[in-house]
């Protein structure tokens, strides 16, 4: 009888799962210009600043630059990667870029750091530069969403999210010029903004995640680590929606755009961007066995015991 109790417990303890779900993360894209001894043709320049100039400059083994030489303007490099589609619960794609300045730091009416994650349809970049709000290149059928995220607590404008929505400007990430576009939610208070500081380090994380099965409704979150302070001093998160409605102009994502917007300042700014990745997590079920060798034997030296 003894013996069958034994067994039994055994046995018990051998079927029992833990069931729990893990994100396996991918990255799926990634660029460290700190080791690129040139920087790839695949990348494309809008801006608002030259018809004709690309507007960036890139220095060998260190780092890819925009530049804004005057208020009211935006520089952008936009990149492509293998699509990803979010399809299921918690599904994400998220945009990762570190960047320093020596002069982001600028009080007064500041500018705003620029992303936006969006899909082509399938019609791949193929010039450079683009002038922002021409309709003319491939990126005017792009669509998807976009962040603004401004400098410091006194910005031209606000920390802000959109979606573009249709064909119309080339421009992807600047809400004024990537049309046509639709806010999501409501802009962040200005107090909220943290006053970015020349020459920290900086990672800024765009993402985009699925809140339900086949990810017509999303969330948008935008964060800024400050690695000197070690701290995240901005942390924005909006689920995508204007009123009761939710704004998905897409659930598959192929393209990434970075930049940089100037506010009122005369001088503009230079954006020093040394690495970027574009990673995404899949939710998978897994399950922990308590396979019961180790948990049967230490009840049966305990029975023993007795």
């Amino acid at each position: 009888m003894k013996k069958a109790i034994i067994l039994a417990a055994v046995a018990t303890f051998g079927s029992v799962y833990l069931s729990s779900s893990a994100l396996a993360q991918t990255t799926i894209y990634s660029d460290n210009f700190a080791s690129d001894s040139a920087l790839s043709s695949s990348y494309v320049n809008i801006d608002n600043i030259s018809a004709t100039a690309t507007e960036w400059s890139f220095t060998p083994n260190s780092e890819l630059t925009l530049t804004t030489a005057a208020s009211g303007k935006i520089d952008e490099m936009v990149g492509s990667f293998s699509a990803v589609a979010l399809s299921q619960v918690n599904q994400y794609v998220s945009f990762i870029v570190n960047f320093n300045s020596p002069n982001i730091g600028q009080s007064g009416t500041a500018g705003s750091l620029l992303t936006s994650l969006d899909y082509s349809g399938g019609v791949a970049l193929n010039y450079s530069p683009e002038q922002a709000v021409q309709t003319t290149n491939v990126t005017a059928g792009y669509v998807g969403d976009m962040g603004n995220l401004a400098m410091n607590s006194t910005p031209k404008t606000g920390t802000k999210f959109f979606a573009k929505t249709g064909t119309g400007n080339n421009d992807l990430s600047y809400n004024s010029d990537a049309t046509p576009d639709t806010q999501l939610a409501t802009t962040a208070p200005n107090s909220a903004n943290a006053n970015l500081v020349n020459n920290d380090a900086y990672t800024l994380t765009y993402t985009i995640t699925a809140l339900n099965a086949g990810g017509s409704q999303e969330e948008v979150t935008e964060q800024l680590y400050d690695h000197n302070m070690g701290a995240m001093v901005d942390n924005f998160s909006v689920v995508a929606t204007n009123g009761a409605s939710f704004i998905t102009p897409t659930t598959t994502y192929d393209t990434f755009d970075m930049g940089l917007y100037t506010g009122s300042e005369s001088a503009g700014y230079n954006l020093n961007l040394t690495s970027l990745s574009v990673v995404t997590g899949v939710p998978e079920p897994t399950s922990l066995a308590l396979t019961g060798a180790g948990m049967g034997l230490a009840f049966l030296i305990r029975f023993r015991r007795r």
